[in-house]
């Protein structure tokens, strides 16, 4: 253990304040574990956007170092994706992916607002990878 970190147990009985003046040693192993999902979901939203980017696809994606201002419980990322073509003509689809790191679960919100997306017509998968987002992809074909 590092001398100057405090065990869990003594930070948690502290106040924010005073544990933001210990700098980060004054982070609890939850606060370093939420801090490591969101670089990590942070990541696969790198990735989400290079691979869109590199087939050309244009899409809606929030940053997620501000609060959103658009509808509460809107997914992550939005597009159309080619569902079929019929003598030549494409046609597509929208389609909503909320990622969420392992273990992730939607807020009630955003359970609502896909509901109501698919009632719609959209398509909306939850995913916690690139890899599975495009597996989800190769399905609508």
């Amino acid at each position: 253990m590092n001398p100057t970190q405090l065990p869990d147990n003594i930070l948690k009985r502290m106040s924010p304040t005073d544990r933001k003046r210990l700098g980060k040693s004054g982070r609890t192993s939850e606060d370093c574990k939420r801090d490591q999902e969101r670089v990590s979901e942070r990541e696969i939203h790198r990735q989400i956007e290079q691979w869109l980017n590199s087939k050309g696809i244009v899409y809606r994606h929030d940053r997620m170092d501000r609060k959103t201002t658009g509808t509460v419980g809107w997914p992550d990322f939005t597009f159309a994706w080619e569902m079929y073509r019929h003598h030549g003509i494409k046609y597509a689809g929208g389609v909503g992916v909320e990622v969420k790191v392992a273990g992730g679960k939607c807020s009630q919100e955003q359970l609502d607002c896909h509901a109501r997306m698919e009632c719609n017509g959209w398509l909306v998968f939850v995913v916690n990878s690139l890899q599975e987002m495009i597996e989800a992809l190769k399905g609508l074909r």
